[in-house]
């Protein structure tokens, strides 16, 4: 329940910075949101471990306190209204006309292009009235969701294999101490944070000039050079050789991930954003949950063990990273229609009246 309870503020999040943010800056958000929890997540561990050999309630405790200054902060934020057009800067900012497109700048593309929505998945009941499997069911119909959620978890499955066992591949791989082994994974940490910094922001970038598979070629060919990049990390023996290749292998691994939290906003209807991203933490947080375990069997019970079978588990357990490359080029042909289809039924009426295919000038044979 504990290691639970942040996992659920992670659908309301993903819903707030589509609310809050245009949708033109959302991955270079989330890679400000990410950098944080990366950042928080090494300084926690930084801090309670020593802070636990006095108490170990006290780690806990320590750990809390922030949550008090967070809910504070909360609640003084104002609701949004749905959709990206707020200004969160601007408390007093009118609100926005309910009436007014709430499309994002992928949709809005995809609409200069002529990109045709797939009649069978534009949206015509209200989001609102939906259950949450009946929500599930439409959200899994949307291929590009499917495959991103699948990548999405292959890539963090990944990461947290890095998480359990990289201190200990780092030090029986090059014959280091424990706190040299440390040393070596937070300079890559370092550059992790760099990682989601840039991956969120030229993903934006590529996607304000005019390309529409901007944020999804961006996580795909960093998916691609994070599997490259581990490769000579894993085989080779030495600590000076290694850090360059894993420590850029970290950065593209991360970088994959805040245009990947943008480009899910642009495939669903805002009411939705929310129960998808639900749907997506549950399967990540499967994946992140199943990583210690498989990485250890596999260690110990296929490769037999000790340095050698840590460095093959890793090796093999970079077919899921490959994987998850593979799923995002696919992604590239199939994000096109479904940002269309997403702005079909993004358009200005979520007033709650049913709405039909008409309304979005669909061929007559589609209805």
């Amino acid at each position: 329940m504990v290691y639970g309870e942040p996992r659920r503020s992670a659908p309301r999040s993903s819903s707030l910075v589509g609310d809050y943010f245009p949708s033109y800056e959302r991955g270079r958000i989330y890679g400000y949101i990410l950098a944080g929890e990366l950042a928080g997540a090494g300084v926690g561990f930084a801090v309670t471990g020593d802070i636990a050999a006095l108490s170990w309630r006290a780690a806990f405790v320590i750990l809390a306190l922030p949550a008090f200054v967070l809910a504070w902060m909360m609640f003084r934020l104002r609701e949004p209204a749905r959709g990206g057009s707020d200004a969160l800067a601007s408390p007093t900012a009118p609100a926005r006309a309910p009436d007014e497109d709430p499309t994002t700048d992928a949709q809005r593309l995809a609409r200069e292009h002529g990109l045709q929505p797939d009649p069978h998945l534009v949206l015509t009941r209200d989001p609102r009235r939906m259950g949450l499997v009946s929500a599930a069911r439409y959200v899994l119909r949307i291929r590009t969701n499917i495959v991103l959620i699948l990548a999405s978890a292959c890539g963090y499955y990944f990461l947290a294999g890095v998480q359990t066992f990289g201190v200990e591949f780092v030090t029986r791989q090059y014959g280091i101490n424990q706190a040299l082994g440390t040393l070596v994974l937070l300079v890559v940490g370092g550059g992790a944070v760099v990682g989601v910094l840039a991956g969120g922001s030229l993903g934006d970038l590529l996607l304000r000039r005019g390309f529409l598979n901007g944020r999804i070629l961006v996580s795909a060919i960093a998916a691609t050079a994070a599997v490259v990049l581990f490769v000579p990390a894993i085989f080779t023996r030495s600590a000076v050789t290694a850090l360059p290749y894993i420590t850029f292998a970290a950065l593209a691994l991360s970088a994959q991930n805040p245009p990947l939290d943008a480009a899910r906003l642009d495939i669903m209807v805002p009411l939705l954003w929310g129960r998808a991203e639900g749907v997506r933490t549950f399967m990540r947080t499967l994946a992140m949950a199943l990583a210690p375990l498989l990485f250890g069997a596999v260690s110990d019970y296929v490769f037999g063990g000790g340095r050698s079978g840590l460095q093959w588990t890793f090796a093999v357990m970079l077919l899921p990273l490959a994987a998850s490359a593979y799923l995002l080029y696919r992604a590239l042909g199939t994000y096109p229609r479904d940002v269309a289809t997403a702005a079909a039924a993004s358009g200005p009426a979520v007033s709650g009246r049913r709405r039909s295919r008409s309304d979005w000038d669909l061929p007559a044979e589609s209805l």
